[in-house]
């Protein structure tokens, strides 16, 4: 057997350094629009002016979960009539903190005017795709979060609500459900200018003030599931994710006996109190306007206990390969100590973990009691996104054909 030093080295780098998703992950400010300058005149193809995309007309989708009692999985996400093994994948983004709200500094437009994202979806259920896990607003770059000069929200901004009626409307055409997922440990890097202009708001200043934090909820948040509930189609969401990877902004520890956080160098963090404080907010927001299944979705089971203070409905954690190594995908989720809720695998490479090819883990997840399976991603950053998908799509699709309608809501 050949052994790869490199490889092994740089994942024991990894696991020092808390890495939130394998090395091979790169930096989203290295994505679009990002080193260009800014454009004269948006094409109007990409134009968030272009015409809004066709999204259908006729009766509203009222046939988005099915209750077939034979379709139920014991110990899954309940979501109305239906208890589900959560099976899919990450979008996560068809434009990075964009697909809601559009981006026009960059003529990045939102899902309601970006034909790409209906090919993408019929793509996703073609393969076995049942749950997309949706990102939406992982910074702040784009036009969805209107903010004032002082960093105070005041409400939905660009095409965000149109973007939130098609992306529903896309879904029920598909016939996928979406989890939206609202915010990200990216929103913590610091306020900056890109070297083309773009000034992106970083969150820490907003969560930290209880004024600016309460106008997010109230201006932000609650129109937003406000949206989704009242869409003609809000049968195509099924859960809400808070924050994705919010370890990665956490300094200290918390106060339920987890080890030590290790944050990332490039965001400014705060206490996991303040954290704890910021996640609260957002599911008292949600359930405000939206009775859906909310969740947290965690970087790694190294932290069980992180978010067991909050009212989420189901717990998610995140494996890589560096988590592996000492928190297996083999284990059962209260061997990892993630006790009294569903566990669903909220990311995973969908090429498969070093040595586990993608069959063998969801097997031994679906088999030991975990609640579902998301894997990393359509397009996720990083170069080799799309042709992971395009590798691993053919696993997805015979793991969702030989477990049926379990696997879909």
């Amino acid at each position: 057997m050949r052994i790869n030093v490199r490889r092994i080295a740089t994942l024991l780098l990894a696991v020092a350094a808390g890495c939130a998703k394998d090395p091979d992950y790169s930096t989203h400010d290295a994505g679009t629009g990002d080193t260009g300058a800014v454009m004269s005149a948006c094409p109007a193809d990409a134009s968030a002016d272009a015409p809004a995309i066709d999204v259908g007309g006729g009766a509203p989708d009222a046939g988005g979960l099915n209750c077939a009692a034979s379709c139920e999985f014991a110990g899954g996400v309940a979501v109305g009539c239906a208890t589900r093994f959560q099976y899919g994948i990450n979008f996560a983004w068809d434009q990075f903190a964009g697909d809601f709200g559009g981006i026009s500094h960059w003529c990045a437009p939102g899902v309601s005017r970006n034909a790409r994202v209906r090919g993408e979806l019929a793509d996703m259920r073609a393969n076995g795709v049942d749950t997309i896990r949706w990102w939406v607003f992982p910074d702040f770059r784009g036009d969805g979060v209107a903010l004032d000069g002082e960093g105070t929200p005041t409400g939905l901004g660009g095409t965000a609500l149109a973007d939130v009626n098609a992306a529903l409307a896309l879904a029920a055409e598909a016939g996928v459900h979406v989890q939206f997922c609202l915010f990200s440990f990216d929103n913590f890097k610091p306020d900056r200018t890109l070297n083309n202009g773009r000034f992106i708001r970083g969150i820490r200043s907003i969560i930290l003030d209880e004024t600016k934090r309460a106008a997010l909820m109230q201006a932000v948040v609650r129109p937003f599931a406000r949206a989704v509930t009242t869409s003609p189609n809000a049968a195509r969401a099924v859960a809400w994710d808070v924050i994705n990877e919010p370890e990665w902004a956490i300094s200290g520890s918390d106060a339920y006996g987890d080890m030590g956080f290790t944050p990332q160098t490039t965001v400014e963090t705060v206490s996991h109190t303040e954290m704890e404080t910021f996640v609260r907010d957002v599911i008292a927001a949600i359930r405000a306007e939206s009775s859906l299944p909310i969740t947290v979705g965690s970087a790694a089971a190294k932290w069980p206990k992180a978010w067991s203070g909050v009212d989420v409905d189901f717990y998610s954690i995140h494996i890589y390969d560096w988590i592996n190594m000492q928190w297996p995908y083999s284990a059962s989720a209260s061997e990892l100590g993630l006790m009294g809720k569903p566990v669903v695998v909220g990311e995973f490479p969908v090429n498969g973990l070093t040595g586990v090819p993608y069959s063998q883990m969801v097997e031994s997840w679906y088999g030991n009691g975990y609640a579902g399976a998301l894997g990393w991603a359509v397009n996720g950053g990083g170069s080799n996104a799309a042709l992971s998908w395009s590798m691993g799509k053919a696993g997805v699709k015979a793991f969702a054909d030989a477990k049926g309608c379990s696997t879909a809501y």
